[in-house]
């Protein structure tokens, strides 16, 4: 398995930051929800095609760019056998979040006990996936 990607129809998207961690949550109408916790650099590129680097807890919910795109909703978001995470969305913005050499940099919850972890130094650990 190359890349998973995570089913995003129907879902509402939220963004918020504390001290050390970014998440991202997801929920649907049934109440299924995923959550993404960011422990490392994010790399967001607006719309405009302008690009910011943004450090864990760096009040990312604070980013009018971030917090447009996160209410407009997400296209799609993959997990990379790399260890890297990236989302697509609706308004054609990105978000980008590398493995880290020395620690997870990212981890995604989900729905039926699904589990994703960026493992340090690259690479994903998996739970909850059929083919993992």
């Amino acid at each position: 398995m190359k890349s998973f990607e995570i089913p995003l129809a129907g879902y509402q998207m939220t963004i918020s930051s504390t001290e050390w961690v970014t998440e991202i949550h997801l929920k649907n109408a049934e109440s299924e929800q995923y959550i993404v916790q960011i422990e490392a650099q994010i790399t967001f590129k607006a719309k405009t095609g302008q690009s910011v680097e943004l450090q864990p807890g760096q009040n990312a919910a604070g980013s009018a760019d971030m917090t447009e795109s996160v209410a407009e909703g997400a296209t799609s978001m993959t997990a990379y056998e790399s260890g890297s995470l990236g989302i697509q969305f609706t308004n054609k913005a990105s978000m980008s979040i590398l493995p880290s050499e020395d620690f997870e940099a990212w981890n995604l919850t989900g729905p039926d006990r699904l589990k994703i972890v960026s493992l340090p130094g690259g690479g994903l650990g998996k739970w909850g996936i059929e083919d993992a």
